[in-house]
């Protein structure tokens, strides 16, 4: 099976890696950093198991860097992290606390992945099977039925499908494991605003947007091969003592993100050109070596001044600052300024050519490909991202390239 991990763990000042345990010595996270408790870890591959084991080396409060402690070895299942984000969603109950799932269809844009968008997001699902070759059976034999129990399916849900199906069985351990496997996108937090341009342009406007979002809240950003770019909730950083960071800890506000903790998924976007490839994930047959990469490609976020001038109507994104704002959302936005992350597919999304009624204005069936994309979501306020686009080219072919970001004039027109 391939199943996503997502681990927190701790960094201190001498640049170890730690497990979180508890003030008595206990493998249980308490969310706290103690130097003289938290053991310091080393990651090792193990050529002769072919799994990945770790060394863990015992520290006290007269060692707190444990140079002098007799390090042993353990598999992976032993380690104590501040919070493991695959756990944390298996462990989730999706009817008292459901999932933020979305989306981009073309004339609708930006909507929720959820079953009552079942219509809209039918032709892009790609189910029909007019040869009856019986090939998505496993969804059941009407394509309605597939469409639902598809999005139930991506969403985390293994029950209540609609007519008869045989979906790929990926319960571990009693639960549904929810979170896809992550191969190349790197897991990127991000906290507070991290490009320095007050400093290195002396640019006030920055500056400005700095103080406004400096105690924002670290949110890991990384893409599975689940179908899905993951918002990962890791809270908010409060530094220890000086120097060493003892005692350093993450904390939630709960009247922000009750119920949810350091480790839950926020919210999760689905790219437009992956809802084709969706359904072989629920096929039976894909533990069976099939293998398809999905989101693995590692975001770029970066700051912005995207908003600047966005109240005039020829700014293009003039739409998104006057309709899709409120008066909070723009004041977030100081000076026009944003934070925003830009996500592509590495070798997810391979071209696929979906045959639907893409044109309505006329009858009958057309031909439309998918092909891998690059996407942009504002996330300056990590609890309500906007989305801002997503982009694909005739023959763009697998979107592999790291993206770069450049600053530009403004056109000018003669």
């Amino acid at each position: 099976h391939w199943t996503g991990n997502l681990q927190g763990l701790w960094i201190d000042a001498k640049g170890n890696l730690r497990e979180d345990w508890d003030a008595a010595g206990n493998p249980i996270p308490d969310g706290s950093l103690d130097l003289g408790v938290d053991p310091i870890v080393t990651f090792f591959y193990d050529d002769t198991s072919g799994e990945t084991t770790f060394q863990r080396r015992a520290v006290a409060p007269t060692d707190i860097y444990g140079t002098g402690s007799s390090p042993t070895m353990h598999p992976l299942n032993e380690l104590s992290p501040l919070w493991e984000a695959g756990t944390a969603l298996a462990s989730r109950d999706l009817i008292a606390n459901e999932r933020n799932i979305y989306t981009f269809v073309d004339s609708d844009g930006f909507i929720p992945f959820t079953e009552a968008n079942g219509g809209k997001l039918k032709r892009y699902l790609d189910l029909a099977d007019p040869a009856l070759t019986g090939i998505y059976d496993y969804l059941d034999v009407d394509e309605d039925n597939r469409v639902t129990n598809l999005i139930r399916y991506i969403s985390g849900i293994d029950s209540g499908f609609e007519g008869t199906t045989n979906v790929r069985n990926r319960t571990v351990n009693s639960k549904v494991w929810r979170l896809g496997d992550i191969v190349h996108s790197t897991p990127t937090p991000i906290g507070r605003p991290v490009d320095n341009y007050d400093l290195i342009y002396k640019d006030d406007t920055y500056a400005a947007f700095y103080r406004l979002h400096k105690n924002r809240e670290t949110v890991v950003y990384t893409g599975a091969n689940d179908g899905m770019l993951h918002a990962i909730l890791a809270g908010t950083f409060n530094p220890g003592a000086p120097v060493t960071g003892d005692g350093a800890s993450f904390t939630v506000d709960p009247l922000k993100y009750d119920p949810l903790g350091p480790g839950d998924e926020i919210w999760a976007y689905i790219p437009q050109s992956l809802l084709p490839h969706l359904k072989w994930l629920a096929d039976p047959s894909y533990i069976d070596g099939n293998h398809v990469y999905y989101v693995d490609l590692k975001p770029r976020i970066f700051d912005a001044r995207i908003y600047e001038g966005a109240t005039d109507s020829a700014h293009p994104l003039h739409d998104i600052w006057t309709s899709q704002m409120n008066a909070t959302d723009r004041t977030l936005r100081a000076n026009g300024w944003s934070t925003v992350l830009v996500g592509g597919m590495r070798f997810g999304g391979g071209s696929i050519t979906v045959t639907a009624d893409w044109d309505t204005a006329t009858a009958g069936n057309e031909d439309r490909e998918f092909t891998g994309s690059y996407f942009a979501i504002d996330i300056t306020d990590p609890q309500n991202p906007i989305f801002l686009w997503e982009q694909s080219y005739n023959g763009l072919g697998y979107t592999t390239s790291f993206p770069a970001v450049v600053k530009v004039e403004d056109r000018v027109i003669t």
